[in-house]
């Protein structure tokens, strides 16, 4: 694994759209919001309260609030309901594409898919939400990413599916929110328990690194199919979520 320091070839630059989007260049390019104006965009549309975190026997992240209501996802629940719809279609085309995906990651150990699912979703070019959907901000299924592009959410999101398709439990994934407090923006990732740690899938590297060593990334939320996370107060207190 390379030093934290190794983080200090990303840089941040404005990209266009009327905005505040920000391409962070490590190995390959990938754009970011800063973190206020991404936090409107990925946070959920009201953070409640919630029931205990459920006991799990790795640690994933610090001690957050767990939840089962996913009322305030739309854009997680809508990103699911697609990704049913396209894998059930009767032409078949989505769900070809999707498996011949998949298909070419099988094989090895646990660590040896995590490198291989994080390199093959990293090399899937970088396109913004505007430039694909012409909104802010749109959560896509794995299959309108290997179509069309994407950006942070959606690069986690296609981790996510694509080990649960190799049979990673979902209880070891989440997708984290993060604030990057070293590039001063919010970033999504993958987060995956494996022998008894647990380890980030990053769009800014091909590195798959313990939770332990990227502690520039404070979470604001974590989702799967199972529940959310809430880890505190997040940078704009309220939006709309995913």
């Amino acid at each position: 694994m390379p030093p934290i320091s190794s983080r200090s070839g990303a840089r941040a630059v404005c990209a266009r759209l009327a905005g505040a989007h920000f391409r962070g260049l490590w190995r390959r390019g990938v754009a970011l919001l800063p973190a206020f104006g991404l936090a409107l965009l990925l946070l959920p549309a009201g953070i409640g309260e919630g029931t205990a975190m459920p006991v799990h026997p790795r640690t994933l992240a610090p001690a957050a609030v767990y939840s089962t209501d996913f009322t305030g996802f739309p854009k997680w629940r809508g990103m699911l309901e697609r990704f049913s719809r396209q894998l059930a279609a009767p032409d078949g085309a989505d769900a070809a594409l999707w498996r011949a995906f998949v298909d070419r990651l099988r094989g090895g150990d646990r660590a040896a898919q995590l490198r291989a699912v994080n390199a093959a979703v990293n090399a899937i070019p970088y396109v913004t939400d505007m430039a694909n959907w012409g909104r802010s901000d749109f959560w896509e299924t794995p299959v309108e990413l290997l179509r069309y592009g994407g950006d942070c959410e959606d690069y986690a999101v296609a981790k996510y599916m694509a080990l649960q398709a190799l049979g990673v439990a979902v209880a070891d994934m989440r997708v984290d929110v993060v604030d990057d407090r070293q590039l001063g923006v919010t970033h999504a990732v993958l987060l995956v328990a494996a022998d008894d740690d647990a380890y980030v899938l990053d769009n800014l590297t091909d590195e798959i690194l313990p939770l332990e060593q990227t502690p520039f990334y404070r979470p604001v939320y974590a989702i799967n199919e199972h529940g959310w996370w809430n880890y505190g107060p997040p940078p704009a207190a309220t939006a709309a979520g995913p």
